[in-house]
């Protein structure tokens, strides 16, 4: 059996960096090979996944490009080794339990036939602590020479003519944590926004004064999920657990927000821009004593603030 771990990474922050080193170590002994489109990350996100390739047991691949998330997954695909059984879909915000993916591996072996898997994840939002959901997810997919991904965004892996594998959903028996709505809510209000331009290639919904960002603001973008939120009960998994939880806990902070916020200190300082901007008198949409975000919404897209982050 011989798995192809895929990832497609896009870090720029400390942060980042360390939710990327704890999801690298939660599946290095599932995986025999990983190949990493890196996809613009930072100097210092670079050299913590040298560290990690020097350590890791199976062969890395390493490919640094850009371009939307099939073409990425694409060259994925080109670099795998022809002799991998399976693909392993995964993101620098997923982070497994080991023990979870072990008895994944002994299923895959055990099966005479291949299958489509599908697990879950929960879906932690604004803090690890309390999560959404625990969300329908497949991520391990039979390996093939006719197969490509499609769409921008939200990409699909389609087969081709003569491959038809069905979908085997193990429920709960295989779950894992999600943590891409646990940093800064600011970085996750560009990280929309950005893909918003992926996939349509206009922002003009969020130029609206009825949009969700120009009725929320900025930092509460999530807000109206927070009615939705459950407590985090488990156990995390042991390297969420020793590169995020132990560091924050040992910090001063008192909220999990302010804590990634101060690790990342330019998010203080684009907050303080934007808000310069969209407070300005005069501008289109100004109310006083309102959130207006018509022109500095504009002024994200224009300069492309998310490339930043």
């Amino acid at each position: 059996m011989f798995i192809s771990g895929h990832l497609i990474v896009k870090e720029t922050t400390n942060f980042g960096k360390m939710m990327l080193t704890a999801a690298l170590e939660s599946v290095k002994d599932f995986v025999d090979e990983l190949i990493v489109i890196d996809n613009g990350c930072s100097c210092s996100v670079q050299d913590a996944m040298t560290r990690f390739n020097i350590n890791f047991d199976g062969h890395w691949s390493e490919t640094s490009m850009e371009g939307d998330f099939s073409e990425l997954r694409n060259k994925a695909l080109e670099n795998m080794n022809p002799k991998a059984n399976y693909i392993f879909q995964f993101d620098s915000y997923d982070i497994f339990w080991p023990q979870n993916l072990n008895k994944m591996r002994t299923v895959l072996g055990n099966e005479e036939q291949r299958y489509k898997w599908t697990g879950r994840f929960y879906h932690f939002m604004e803090s690890p602590f309390f999560y959404q959901s625990i969300e329908k997810h497949t991520n391990l997919y039979p390996a093939v020479l006719d197969m490509k991904w499609e769409k921008s965004v939200h990409e699909e892996l389609v087969y081709g003519d003569g491959y038809k594998f069905e979908e085997k959903d193990l429920g709960e028996q295989y779950i894992w944590t999600h943590w891409g709505y646990v940093r800064s809510v600011i970085h996750i209000t560009l990280k929309w926004l950005y893909y918003d331009y992926l996939e349509f290639g206009n922002v003009d919904r969020y130029k609206e004064k009825d949009s969700l960002l120009a009725e929320m603001g900025i930092n509460d973008i999530l807000i109206d999920r927070i009615p939705l939120l459950k407590r985090f009960k488990k156990s995390f998994p042991p390297a969420a657990w020793k590169y995020l939880i132990a560091p924050y806990e040992k910090s001063s902070s008192l909220d999990w927000q302010h804590w990634v916020k101060n690790i990342d200190p330019q998010f203080l300082q684009f907050e303080q821009d934007f808000h310069s901007v969209a407070f300005e008198e005069g501008q289109v949409g100004y109310v006083k004593g309102t959130r207006p975000y018509i022109k500095s919404i504009e002024r994200i897209f224009d300069e492309k603030l998310w490339e930043k982050f």
